[in-house]
């Protein structure tokens, strides 16, 4: 049953053998806002029941369930429940496997052990992708293409680590500042704004740009230096 986002949030379905590790998802999927557990399963079986059942809009998705694939779970998804999204999580590190889930479509792949703060930026990530996605209708222009490539399994949309010293709550305050914007904003706005120093602000909005998250508008000025803007691509 693929949905909409429902009300309590982005359903989540966990599928995972491993009580340990499905307990660490729950609350790495609870500590992000907008997210609704919808519940752990073990098997295929019981995923595929979840999905026919419940409003599922994302899978965090194991490859080894004891005797079974993962793999083939991943290609039942694409073929019966295609408008549903998958996040695997998973020890299986074999290049063949990865490539094939990115032909599959997967919007991210997350190896154990992960960090917590690994989940939540690819939970950030999803949340941004399909608050990106409502903001679209009908036909879409390049701009629109590139919006849903950015982040779409296979569109190269994967979550790019961080360089140390940055932080994802950091990253996430900077990012909603520019997305709610009424005008593109310089550097000196999220300063003022935050309370950051300079060189931490630049940091933070150059990942922004190499990203792809933001644009850069120079604006040049008879005298002075020229001012740069940054506009956050929806």
């Amino acid at each position: 049953m693929e949905a909409d986002v429902v009300e309590q949030g982005i359903g989540v379905l966990i599928v995972e053998d491993d009580s340990m590790v499905a307990f660490l998802l729950e609350n790495a999927v609870s500590s992000v806002e907008g997210f609704s557990m919808l519940g752990v399963a073990t098997s295929l079986e019981e995923m595929f029941r979840v999905l026919e059942e419940q409003p599922v809009n994302l899978v965090l998705l194991d490859i080894y369930l004891g005797s079974q694939n993962g793999l083939e779970g991943l290609r039942r998804i694409r073929t019966k429940h295609d408008g549903v999204d998958v996040i695997v999580v998973s020890s299986d590190k074999k290049a063949d496997d990865v490539a094939l889930t990115a032909r599959l479509g997967v919007f991210d792949y997350i190896t154990k052990p992960f960090t917590f703060e690994r989940l939540q930026k690819v939970f950030l990530a999803y949340k941004e992708y399909r608050s990106s996605l409502s903001s679209l209708d009908g036909d879409v222009d390049q701009r629109g293409v590139d919006v849903i490539l950015r982040h779409a399994g296979g569109g190269g949309r994967a979550v790019v680590e961080m360089p140390k010293g940055l932080h994802v709550e950091t990253l996430e305050m900077i990012r909603q500042m520019l997305r709610k914007a009424e005008r593109p904003l310089c550097s000196a706005d999220i300063q003022e704004e935050t309370g950051l120093s300079a060189s931490t602000v630049s940091r933070y909005l150059r990942y922004l740009q190499e990203t792809r998250q933001v644009d850069l508008k120079v604006e040049y000025r008879k005298q002075g230096r020229p001012l740069q803007y940054y506009i956050y691509l929806e």
